[in-house]
């Protein structure tokens, strides 16, 4: 049977709502704002739409999902499909523990996506598609009006305004996840503005030896123990977590914080706010902001393989890929869901701006370990008050070795 007509016979069995039955198992993130009540309407609809078939949402704290979903996955308690970060996908493959949709995706799905976006994921897995974009976009400044009506244009000026308002109301003023977690964020924002990559360039295009301790590593880490060390984020920042720190400027507690598309539903009409694209250094021209994809994986242990599918061809047409945007606050990266009027905002301006001036993070495989060991440094220079440049320095080394570059002296 040739591939074209095997997708005809799929695509036909998945419209099909009697043909699509049984338990199908999702894994999905509540990014701070997604509940029960969200998940209950998507599982009532569905089953109205596939009478057969019970679709069994697992709710995880994003810090805990990568944790969560390892367990399950090495423990052969596979789930049928889960929202995965993007960049954990190339572990994944290499474990063979997820499937390529190219041959098994409705055309009526594909279609439903922008067609850069598909070809962007294509194109970073060796022209397989192994996910499906669910929620995407550029990391921004949010900025309390309660606080300051200055929009800072450098970073140099951010530190010198939070040190006004702290001065002024003798309460910190810009938060600071210090806690080593799943996203190496804090730190990439203070990076890309320096106009860091975390690797060298190589010739043939892929990513050579480790860059942590170029000039703008040692730049951005300097400025990020001067900020950890000038009164102005909170006592305990190195036991806060990202939804510590979501939570504290939500509840109107801090002026600054670089955010996600979360944010604006996080403060929902609280206080007033403003949003900007992330500083630049003073200087630095080749500054960029972080933009962060999360995908949905098909995992070839799936119990319920056709279930997993109709879903996904349901899911994204539904209301409740809209409503997924709408609370999550990410911009919407399907036809559907861009029709919707709620994305002409300042708010969806700022982020398309940063997302016109942004990279991902890196698409390695030995990502996970090189995040472990940044984190180690930053820590180690935040509480430790370690030697800048030789914890860099120590950490390009130990990357190198991870990713096979050389051996330790």
């Amino acid at each position: 049977m040739n591939r074209f007509i095997s997708i005809v016979l799929l695509s036909f069995t998945i419209f099909s709502c009697n043909q699509v039955k049984g338990d199908i198992t999702f894994f999905l993130p509540d990014y701070g704002v997604i509940t029960e009540e969200y998940t209950d309407a998507v599982k009532s609809d569905f089953k109205k739409a596939y009478p057969r078939a019970d679709l069994n949402i697992i709710l995880v704290s994003w810090d805990d999902l990568k944790n969560d979903l390892d367990q399950a996955l090495f423990s052969k308690n596979t789930p049928d499909i889960s929202v995965v970060g993007t960049r954990w996908i190339l572990d994944y493959i290499d474990y063979n523990f997820v499937e390529d949709l190219s041959p098994i995706l409705p055309s009526t799905l594909k279609d439903e996506f922008f067609p850069e976006i598909l070809e962007s994921y294509e194109g970073s897995m060796g022209d397989l598609l192994y996910g499906l974009p669910v929620v995407a976009g550029a990391r921004i400044l949010a900025i309390n009006k309660n606080y300051t009506n200055v929009i800072p244009n450098t970073m140099e000026e951010l530190l010198a305004e939070a040190k006004r308002i702290t001065q002024r109301t003798g309460k910190p003023s810009i938060t600071f996840t210090g806690k080593a977690h799943t996203e190496l964020t804090d730190f990439v924002y203070y990076f890309y503005a320096a106009g860091g990559d975390f690797f060298e360039a190589n010739p043939d295009g892929t990513r050579g030896k480790s860059f942590i301790n170029s000039s703008a590593g040692i730049d951005s880490m300097r400025f990020i123990k001067k900020v950890t060390s000038s009164g102005v984020v909170p006592n305990n920042f190195l036991s806060m977590n990202r939804d510590d720190c979501q939570e504290m400027f939500a509840n109107g507690e801090i002026a600054f914080t670089f955010a996600g598309a979360w944010v604006d539903s996080k403060v929902a009409g609280r206080f007033p706010v403003v949003y900007s694209t992330i500083p630049k250094f003073e200087g630095v021209k080749n500054a960029s902001s972080i933009f962060i994809s999360d995908s949905i994986v098909v995992f070839k242990a799936a119990k319920n393989k056709k279930g997993a599918i109709a879903f996904l061809d349901w899911f994204y047409k539904s209301k409740w890929k809209l409503e997924l945007d709408k609370l999550t606050g990410f911009p919407p990266i399907t036809k559907t869901a861009a029709q919707d009027p709620i994305f002409d905002t300042d708010f969806y301006k700022t982020l398309q701006e940063a997302a016109t001036n942004s990279k991902p993070w890196p698409m390695v495989v030995e990502w996970e370990d090189v995040a472990d060991e940044i984190w180690n440094s930053q820590i180690d220079i935040t509480a430790n008050n370690a030697n800048i440049k030789k914890s860099l320095d120590e950490t390009a080394e130990l990357i190198d070795i991870i990713r096979g570059y050389y051996e330790k002296k």
